[in-house]
C-alpha cells in the first residue's frame, strides 16, 4: 500500500513529537537516576551503572531481539516494548523506597536490565519500520528531525536535570518519565505502520 505525502507528514508529525518526549525525559530520569544512587551509596560507580549495564544487554540481546523484529509486526513490538517499560517503571516507583544506602542498587540493575533489553527491542523495531510509517521521499526528512531533536535531548536533558533534582528530588522525575511513556504510547496507537511480512516480501512476484 503506497503512503501519501500527507499522512507522512502526520507520521514524521507524531514520531519526532513521541522520540523527542521519549528521549528528552530518558535522559533526564537516567541522569537523576544515576544522582540518586550516586546520594544513596556514596560510590562513584553507581552514577555510570546504566552505562555499564547497557552495552551488556545489548550484546546479549543482539540475535534474539534482531530474531523477534524478523518475525512479528514491528507495531506489536513497539506497543508491547513501550507497555514493558511502563510496568518495569511503575514496579520499580513502588519497590526502590523499600531499600536503603547500596541496597538501592538492587530493584535498580533489575529495573536497568529490564528497560535497555525493552528500549534495544524498541529502536530495532523502530529502524525496521521506519518505511512502513512514511513513503521513500519523507525517510530523509523523518531521520533528519529524529537525529537533530536526539542531539538536542542528550545535550540540555541534564542541564535541566540536574537543576530539577536540587529542586524536587528524584521522586518527580519518575512521574516525567511514566507520563512520557504514556504520552508516547498513546501518539503510538494513533499511528498506522503498513506492516508487510519478510516472507510477504519474498514471495511477491
Amino acid at each position: 500500500m503506497e503512503i501519501s505525502d500527507h499522512e507522512s507528514n502526520m507520521q514524521v508529525l507524531k514520531d519526532v513529537s513521541s522520540n523527542f518526549i521519549s528521549t528528552f525525559c530518558g535522559d533526564m530520569f537516567s541522569f537523576a537516576l544515576g544522582l540518586m544512587l550516586l546520594r544513596a551509596t556514596g560510590m562513584s560507580l553507581s552514577f555510570g551503572l546504566s552505562m555499564i549495564i547497557m552495552p551488556i544487554v545489548t550484546l546479549i540481546g543482539l540475535v534474539p531481539i534482531g530474531n523477534v523484529v524478523d518475525t512479528y509486526p514491528h507495531e506489536r513490538i513497539l506497543i508491547i516494548s513501550l507497555v514493558v517499560r511502563i510496568v518495569a517503571l511503575s514496579v520499580y516507583a513502588a519497590t526502590v523506597g523499600r531499600f536503603t544506602g547500596v541496597g538501592k542498587l538492587i530493584p535498580t540493575i533489575g529495573f536497568l536490565i529490564i528497560n535497555y533489553a525493552s528500549v534495544n527491542l524498541s529502536n530495532s523495531g523502530y529502524l525496521a519500520s521506519v518505511h512502513e510509517l512514511v513513503n521513500d521521499a519523507h525517510i530523509q526528512k523523518l531521520n533528519s528531525l529524529s537525529q537533530s531533536l536526539a542531539s538536542f535531548a542528550s545535550t540540555f536533558s541534564p542541564i535541566v536535570a540536574a537543576g530539577l533534582y536540587a529542586l524536587v528530588g528524584f521522586n518527580l522525575f519518575i512521574i516525567f518519565q511514566l507520563m512520557a511513556h504514556l504520552i508516547a504510547l498513546g501518539i503510538l496507537l494513533t499511528m498506522n505502520l503498513h506492516y508487510v511480512h519478510p516472507n510477504q516480501v519474498s514471495k511477491a512476484p
